[in-house]
């Protein structure tokens, strides 16, 4: 049986600026202009009520268990992290996924896992790449992290492990 790593991410975002700004730095009309963030950090006492120790059993089902472990940090941990990072900070047409790949940290090992959240320079490479070859930018992101996450170190070890 494979043992399924979930990951539940609360998340609240909003509005960081103030109202829009003109282009000339006078007061624009309509939405206010969201900055990019960060993903909020993890508070593992959501955890707490599931019971105690790291792995959290959320269902069992005949021969089947869907457990939680928050502490655990592996290449798949890392590579959400990345795409969170991307996430919070993607919001068109101010902050593209290009401008994004180009701001996020960038992973200084080859074990990003054991590392504050970054994206590895392979991966903002592959997404560059597949962009210029005519891919759009959002389908050339789930190619380059989700479809054939080679850029990511250890995620295709990872994945075949049985």
């Amino acid at each position: 049986m494979k043992r399924v790593l979930s990951v539940l991410l609360c998340t609240s975002c909003g509005v960081l600026g103030g109202g829009g700004g003109g282009a000339d730095g006078g007061a624009g009309g309509g939405s206010a202009f969201r900055l990019p963030s960060l993903p909020p950090v993890l508070n593992l006492a959501v955890f707490a009520p599931v019971g105690a120790g790291a792995t959290k059993l959320l269902a069992e089902v005949s021969n089947a268990r869907v457990e939680l472990d928050p502490t655990q940090r592996d290449a798949l941990t890392a590579l959400g992290e990345c795409a969170d990072l991307l996430s919070y900070c993607y919001a068109p047409p101010n902050f593209t996924l290009a401008s994004c790949f180009a701001s996020v940290r960038g992973c200084s090992t080859m074990e990003p896992w054991t590392e504050p959240a970054c994206c590895p320079a392979t991966c903002r490479e592959a997404f560059e790449r597949e962009v210029a070859a005519g891919t759009a930018p959002n389908p050339a992101l789930e190619k380059v992290l989700f479809r054939q996450p080679d850029c990511f170190p250890g995620v295709r070890a990872a994945l075949e492990t049985p």
